[in-house]
Order: C-alpha cells, then sequence, then structure tokens
C-alpha cells in the first residue's frame, strides 16, 4: 500500500461450526453358496435378522431417519487365485441405517455387528444440505468481514482513508477467481466437513482494492 495508484490484496479467513445432526451406519449381509437361489435365501435370513433387532432398538426409544430400503446383488463368485469363477454364489444386501439419537450410535453399531454375516462400516456423521449452505455462507461472510477488517487496518497503517477504495476483485483460494453480481460477493469454495460431534466450513478470500473513483 505505497501510494493512492496502487491496488493490494487482502486474504481473509473465515470458518463456522455447529453440531452435528445424524449417524449413519452402513452394514452389509453376504452369505455364499452353490446355487444363487441358496445364496440369497441365507442372505434374506440374515437380513431378516437384522430388521428384528432394527425393531427391537426402535422400541428401546431410537429414532431412524427415513424408510429404510436394502440394496441386493447377486454374481458368481470368482476365485482370484485360479483367475476363474469358483462355482459359488454371493448374495449380498446393503443397508443404510440413519438415526439422529447421536448418542445412540454404539448401541445401534454394537447391535448391528454382533450378528453372524453382518458388516458394518465405521460411523458417518452428517448434516442436512440447508445446514451445509449455512455452514458456507457464515464462513464466507466471516471470511470477508475478515480481509476487510485486515484492510482497514493495514489503508490507516500507511495513513491512507479505507474509505477511499473500493473492492474490483476477489477469489477464493478453492474457486480461483469470483465476479460480482450487483456489486455483492457470491459463495464460492467453502468445503463442508463433518466430525463426530461438528460441522465446520472454511474458506480463504482474496479481496482486491484499488482507489474509488
Amino acid at each position: 500500500m505505497e501510494g493512492i495508484d496502487t491496488t493490494v490484496t487482502i486474504q481473509g479467513t473465515g470458518k463456522s461450526f455447529t453440531d452435528v445432526q445424524s449417524v449413519c451406519v452402513r452394514i452389509s449381509v453376504l452369505a455364499t453358496a452353490p446355487n444363487s437361489v441358496k445364496a440369497k435365501t441365507d442372505a434374506k435370513k440374515t437380513m431378516n435378522q437384522v430388521y428384528a433387532v432394527i425393531n427391537r432398538l426402535k422400541e428401546s426409544g431410537i429414532v431412524f431417519k427415513g424408510e429404510l430400503k436394502s440394496h441386493f446383488s447377486i454374481r458368481p463368485r470368482f476365485d482370484t487365485a485360479l483367475s476363474a469363477e469358483s462355482g459359488l454364489y454371493e448374495a449380498r444386501f446393503q443397508l443404510d441405517v440413519e438415526s439422529s439419537c447421536l448418542d445412540r450410535t454404539m448401541d445401534i453399531f454394537d447391535a448391528l455387528t454382533t450378528l453372524d454375516g453382518v458388516r458394518a462400516e465405521s460411523p458417518l456423521y452428517s448434516v442436512d444440505d440447508s445446514v451445509r449452505e449455512a455452514l458456507k455462507k457464515r464462513a464466507f461472510q466471516s471470511a470477508v468481514e475478515d480481509a476487510k477488517a485486515r484492510f482497514r487496518f493495514q489503508a490507516q497503517a500507511v495513513g491512507l482513508d479505507p474509505d477511499g477504495f473500493e473492492i474490483i476483485s476477489w477469489r477464493t483460494t478453492e474457486s480461483g477467481h469470483g465476479s460480482f453480481s450487483g456489486k455483492r460477493l457470491q459463495i464460492e469454495g467453502s468445503q463442508v466437513t463433518v466430525g463426530s460431534s461438528q460441522a465446520s466450513a472454511e474458506i480463504t478470500v482474496h479481496l482486491t482494492y484499488s482507489p474509488s473513483c
């Protein structure tokens, strides 16, 4: 900021946080048999046990989100050592079990994984799309305000009037150069990270100032 004929780019960083809203446990049921009919029958038997466990969890007060729909697939089993079909069939059910009862996550996980033939992935925590957008908006606004405050401080430090400058361009680290829409900065580039207890968004904004005409 050496004089009024120069432009200057200032960086600002913004973060926002919120509590997670739900947890999802993805389970898989796999059965192997000499023919496709038996493989499917065995897998379906285990899935019935899964639904029985889920019903018991509901009775204990756990609320599940949405309709529990499983995905089914069946195929010949391939022997990688022989590079040929093994003569067996694999039947697989996959089910996403989602709940808003975060304090009961391990109850859900433990109850499902005690069943023979059931595999579960690590719990995946999430927030709704509307919450994600709100997080991005707050992080973006915070980053812009941070950059503006930094510019004002630096301008005053070298004896310039910060009100004599205007923003002529901007960009985010993630999305590259942005543009104006009616002189308003638009949200771009913010990423949302979801942990086991909180979801967060962080973004870095670069504002370029030039002396006002």
